[in-house]
């Protein structure tokens, strides 16, 4: 059995990576929408947990001036010892995040998007 968690993080603060740590160790996979990151500050996803991979779509590049806080974008994150095959599916927008999972017995695709 895999266990999936869905969350909504609505930025990713010192508290949400605390609870997204707690979160992690009841789970396998965990799909992450609005963490708010710039292309830059992805890599700290890969911080949260030393058992989890992830991957990650940001909607704007570090360097860009933002007007106005920038909703959306979203993350996967899963258990390593699922030994799980990836294939992300490339969409050519910032606001569509695509990823084919194939593991020992099981696959599924996971689609994320952000609609204005």
């Amino acid at each position: 059995m895999v266990r999936f968690v869905s969350y909504n993080s609505r930025g990713l603060n010192v508290n949400k990576r605390s609870y997204l740590r707690s979160v992690l160790a009841d789970c396998d996979i965990l799909l992450l929408q609005e963490h708010w990151l710039s292309e830059e500050q992805l890599k700290c996803l890969n911080t949260l947990s030393t058992d989890h991979m992830s991957v990650a779509v940001s909607g704007f590049e570090y360097d860009h001036v933002l007007s106005s806080r920038l909703y959306g974008r979203c993350a996967i994150l899963w258990l390593k010892a699922l030994f799980l095959t990836t294939t992300l599916i490339f969409t050519h927008s910032r606001r569509i995040f695509a990823m084919l999972f194939n593991g020992n017995g099981f696959s599924f695709f996971y689609l994320c998007l952000h609609v204005i």
